[in-house]
């Protein structure tokens, strides 16, 4: 279930406009869960402009998940694979992760400016994968 940072919310709604389940609302210009309605999907966590919202474990482990799942469908259209080594593409889905709950986006992890040209895929992989064989992350290979 995720946790509000009082200390760090500054009332300004986002959290509650994109929570399909109703289960925040801003009291006294503060977020509250309302843990009835919360289905732990992170949403509101990679929504939360301040970084006020912090997932739990499951949160986490669930986004783990859908990451992997896109990238893995990402790849199957676009003619390449995720990298078989789970180690490498789990360290990439992890930095990737961590990115997009300090920064709002998936930023490359493997790129040092968070600008939106690197934001996951970046818009070097494709051709990265065709010289190389591989995005420079290793998230993608042929």
């Amino acid at each position: 279930m995720p946790k509000i940072n009082e200390n760090l919310c500054i009332g300004c709604g986002k959290c509650v406009e994109i929570c399909g389940f109703f289960a925040l609302k801003l009291e006294d210009d503060k977020a509250v869960l309302d843990d009835e309605c919360c289905i732990s999907c992170g949403m509101c966590v990679f929504h939360c402009p301040e970084g006020a919202i912090i997932a739990g474990e499951i949160e986490k482990e669930k986004m783990r998940e859908l990451i992997k799942n896109w990238a893995e469908t990402y790849a199957r259209v676009n003619g390449f694979k995720l990298n078989p080594d789970e180690k490498v593409t789990d360290m990439v889905i992890e930095g990737l992760l961590k990115k997009e709950q300090k920064f709002n986006a998936r930023y490359c992890p493997c790129r040092i400016q968070n600008v939106p040209e690197n934001i996951c895929p970046c818009i070097y992989h494709k051709d990265e994968i065709k010289k190389d064989g591989a995005c420079h992350c290793m998230l993608f290979v042929k």
